[in-house]
């Protein structure tokens, strides 16, 4: 059989080792260039060549998991994929599975796969711990586990920053919440002017609650320019609040108002 019949037919099968070998053939006789032309472009040819050369075959289906989610539409396809390579004893699948899993919501599902990277040492161990501390955050947790996982998270990604400051206000912790979110305002992390403006505002500093949403607005946060709105209104400021509150539409927050 022709090597991209066979691939296609082991992509009906689900069989992802079938794939990833009829792959390394069909690059072995003809080249990545060809292959990739041959595949619709689906696959990237430094994809296609590091499928080819992957040490095993555990190592093949995780990089065709990766491809399959990077330049494909596939994406549930290269959970399955991903999945496939983990019970081939891939390493590396288990980190990107917890990683994908919790970027598609499936937080759950994604805390198993991101404990078994950090208790196995697999992938980025910074990063590992800020994915497993937000998913554990998003299915309700807060405590000194998630964290300490958010701590080290944020300490090397700006991307964890802004659960931490959540985590940290949770324990009361405002000043300490107020000092992770001031640089990452700086450095314009979405979502961290919301979360700064709001801890301000309710610790009574108006002035900067104001800057901080501002800030956010300057990033074109919807949210942030409404938050502004309502904080002027309890200011009696009607002008600015009415400014704010079209400023927050045209940005994408259609909340409706007592007078809408």
């Amino acid at each position: 059989m022709d090597w991209s019949d066979e691939t296609r037919h082991a992509r009906e099968r689900s069989d992802y080792r079938g794939v990833a070998l009829a792959i390394q053939r069909g690059v072995e006789e003809f080249g990545a260039d060809h292959a990739s032309a041959v595949l619709a472009s689906e696959f990237s040819i430094d994809g296609l060549k590091s499928i080819k050369d992957a040490a095993s075959d555990a190592d093949a289906v995780y990089l065709l998991g990766v491809e399959l989610w990077t330049h494909s539409v596939g994406q549930l396809e290269a959970v399955v994929a991903l999945r496939e390579a983990d019970s081939l004893g891939s390493e590396e699948a288990v980190a990107f599975l917890g990683d994908i899993l919790s970027s598609l919501g499936a937080h759950e599902e994604a805390i198993g796969f991101l404990r078994r990277a950090r208790d196995g040492g697999f992938g980025n161990r910074a990063w590992v711990a800020g994915l497993l501390g937000s998913s554990l955050r998003e299915v309700g947790e807060f405590g000194a586990e998630v964290e300490e996982l958010l701590r080290e998270g944020a300490e090397e990604y700006d991307d964890f920053g802004v659960d931490y400051s959540k985590v940290l206000r949770a324990r009361g912790a405002d000043d300490e919440a107020a000092a992770v979110l001031r640089p990452l305002v700086t450095e314009g992390v979405y979502g961290a002017a919301i979360q700064l403006g709001n801890l301000l505002s309710e610790n009574s500093d108006i002035e900067g609650a104001v800057e901080a949403y501002l800030k956010g607005v300057e990033s074109n946060d919807g949210h942030s320019a409404l938050n502004l709105a309502i904080l002027y209104h309890e200011e009696g400021k009607e002008s600015d609040s009415r400014y704010y509150k079209l400023v927050a539409r045209d940005l994408g927050d259609m909340t409706a108002w007592p007078d809408d």
